[in-house]
C-alpha cells in the first residue's frame, strides 16, 4: 500500500528489483497511469495495484479513539524487544498471545487494557514495561494525556525492564533502563 502519488516510484523500485529493464518498467507505469480508478490491475507477475480515489478523509468518531489491536499490537512489540529471540519460541503463552492478535484480540483472557489520562496533554511519547506484578505491564503514554496500560496476563519476564521516551517537540528519542523502584509510567521531563 502506497499513496497514490508514491506508487509510480514503488513500482519502479520493485521491478527493478527483479531486474526487470528499463523499457518494460516504462511500459507497465504507463499502464499503470492508464488504469481506472479504484480497480485492481494486475501490472506484472505477482505485482497488482489499484489507483484509490479519495472524495474526502474525515474521522469515523463512531469508534474507540484507539483501537484495541493497535494497542496490544504495540505492547506485544515492546514485550518483543525486551525478550530478544526468545519471542519466536513455541511456549504455550506466547502462542495464545500471537493467536489472539490474528484473531482481532477476541480472548480477552490473554489481555486487558486500563485506559487513563494523565493531568496534562505534554510532547512525549513513552512505552514502558513493568513485570513487578505477577505479570508483564506496558504502559503506551502517547501526548503525554493518553494512558494505556496493556497487561499481558500469561507472560512474565524478569529484569531488566526499558522505557522508551520521544519528545516531540525536539525530535530526541532514547531508551533508558528502569531501576526497580521506579514505575514505567513516571513521566520524563526532559
Amino acid at each position: 500500500m502506497q499513496p497514490n502519488p508514491d506508487a509510480r516510484k514503488h513500482i519502479a523500485r520493485v521491478l527493478r528489483k527483479e531486474d526487470v529493464d528499463q523499457q518494460q518498467i516504462e511500459a507497465i507505469l504507463s499502464q499503470y497511469d492508464r488504469a481506472p480508478e479504484n480497480e485492481r490491475r494486475e501490472l506484472h507477475s505477482g505485482l497488482a495495484a489499484v489507483k484509490w480515489r479519495v472524495d474526502k478523509v474525515e474521522p469515523a468518531l463512531d469508534g474507540p479513539l484507539l483501537s484495541v489491536r493497535v494497542l496490544v499490537k504495540i505492547g506485544y512489540e515492546f514485550v518483543a524487544c525486551h525478550l530478544g529471540a526468545t519471542i519466536y519460541e513455541e511456549s504455550k503463552q506466547l502462542a495464545a498471545l500471537r493467536a489472539n492478535l490474528s484473531q482481532s484480540c477476541a480472548d480477552r483472557s490473554v489481555f486487558s487494557i486500563e485506559r487513563l489520562t494523565t493531568r496534562k496533554y505534554a510532547p512525549v511519547h513513552f512505552l514502558g514495561l513493568n513485570g513487578t506484578s505477577p505479570h508483564v505491564v506496558v504502559t503506551i503514554c502517547l501526548f503525554g494525556w493518553l494512558l494505556f496500560r496493556v497487561h499481558f496476563l500469561q507472560i512474565g519476564i524478569r529484569p531488566p525492564y526499558y522505557r522508551y521516551v520521544c519528545h516531540l517537540d525536539t525530535g530526541e528519542e532514547y531508551c533508558e533502563l528502569l531501576n526497580e523502584s521506579a514505575t514505567c509510567d513516571q513521566r520524563t521531563t526532559g
